[in-house]
C-alpha cells in the first residue's frame, strides 16, 4: 500500500515539475520574444523629431485619415498653413462608380474633405502617383517647380522609414530640405503588431520591402546621415573626403567600377573596368 502511494506521489511530482518547467520556458521565451518583436516593429518607424517650420506639409497617398489628422495638428502647431495631397490614379472600382453616376471619393479627395473638416483651408493637389516609387519621382520635380525650401512629409508609421530612404535618394541634389513625420494615429502599433492579423500582415510586407531596399541601396544609411547633418547645419565629421568632392578636386578622385562591384580606390594599374568619379558612381548606383 505504501509502495503504491509512493509511486503515485512520484508520478504527480514528475508531472508538476514538468508543468513548472514548461511554464518557466513559456515565460522565458515570451520575455525574450516580445523585445525582438518590438524591435522588428520599430525598425519600420522613423523617429519623430519636433518638426521645424516648413513651406508645406505633404501627405503620402496611403496615409489616409491618420495623415489628415497629423497634418491638421501640424498646421495648428504652426509648422505650415499649407497642405498638399497626391491624386490617386483611377481604378476599375472608381470607373464603375462614375459610369453608374454615383458619388465616389478616391484617397486624395477623401483627405481633402477630412482636412477641410479639421479646419485646414489651404490645400493643394499634386499629380497622380501609385506608390512610394512614384512619390519619390514626383516630389523632387514638384518642389523645384514650386521653389520650396522645406517640406514635411507625413506617412503612416509602418511606411515612414522606407519612405525616408527613398526620399534621401530622390531629393539628393535638390535644394529642398525634407522631414518625414510618422502619423501618430496610424493603425500599426510597433509594440503590439503581432497580436492582430492585420498587424502581422503589415509587418511582414513592409519589412520585406525595407530589407529589399537595404539590399538594393546598401549605402542609403550613409547618405541619410549626411543629409540630416547638412539639414541641421552640422559639419560632416570623420575625416573622409567630401561627398561629392569639389569640382576642382573631382578629377583627383578616380575610382574603378567593375561589373557587380562597388567603387574601389585605384591604387594599382586597372586591367579592366571603367573609370568613374565618386559623383558619377553615386549616380550609377542611384545613391
Amino acid at each position: 500500500m505504501k509502495r503504491t502511494r509512493l509511486f503515485g506521489w512520484l508520478r504527480w511530482a514528475t508531472i508538476l515539475v514538468a508543468l513548472a518547467l514548461a511554464a518557466f520556458a513559456i515565460v522565458a521565451i515570451r520575455s525574450l520574444r516580445e523585445p525582438v518583436l518590438r524591435a522588428a516593429g520599430w525598425a519600420l518607424v522613423v523617429n519623430n523629431e519636433s518638426a521645424a517650420p516648413a513651406d508645406i506639409i505633404v501627405l503620402t497617398i496611403d496615409s489616409d485619415g491618420a495623415g489628415a489628422l497629423e497634418a491638421a495638428d501640424l498646421v495648428q502647431s504652426g509648422v505650415s498653413k499649407r497642405v498638399a495631397v497626391f491624386k490617386e490614379p483611377p481604378t476599375a472600382e472608381t470607373t464603375e462608380f462614375v459610369r453608374r453616376g454615383l458619388p465616389y471619393e478616391d484617397a486624395g479627395t477623401r483627405q481633402i474633405r477630412q482636412l477641410t473638416t479639421l479646419g485646414v483651408t489651404d490645400v493643394v493637389q499634386i499629380s497622380r502617383v501609385n506608390g512610394t516609387g512614384d512619390e519619390g519621382q514626383v516630389l523632387p520635380q514638384w518642389t523645384d517647380e514650386q521653389h520650396l525650401r522645406s517640406i514635411v512629409v507625413v506617412a503612416t508609421k509602418d511606411h515612414s522609414r522606407r519612405l525616408r530612404r527613398v526620399l534621401d535618394r530622390a531629393m539628393k541634389g535638390h535644394p529642398t530640405h525634407f522631414t518625414v513625420q510618422a502619423a501618430r494615429y496610424s493603425s500599426f502599433d510597433p509594440d503590439r503588431w503581432w497580436e492582430t492579423r492585420k498587424g502581422v500582415r503589415t509587418e511582414i510586407v513592409e519589412l520585406q520591402k525595407l530589407l529589399l531596399d537595404f539590399v538594393l541601396h546598401p549605402l542609403s544609411f550613409l547618405t541619410s546621415s549626411l543629409s540630416m547633418q547638412r539639414q541641421k547645419g552640422l559639419p560632416v565629421s570623420g575625416g573622409a573626403d567630401p561627398w561629392p568632392p569639389p569640382p576642382d578636386q573631382e578629377s583627383h578622385h578616380l575610382w574603378r567600377l567593375d561589373a557587380g562591384q562597388s567603387g574601389v580606390p585605384l591604387n594599382e594599374p586597372c586591367w579592366s573596368g571603367r573609370f568613374r568619379t565618386k559623383r558619377q558612381i553615386g549616380r550609377t548606383l542611384g545613391l
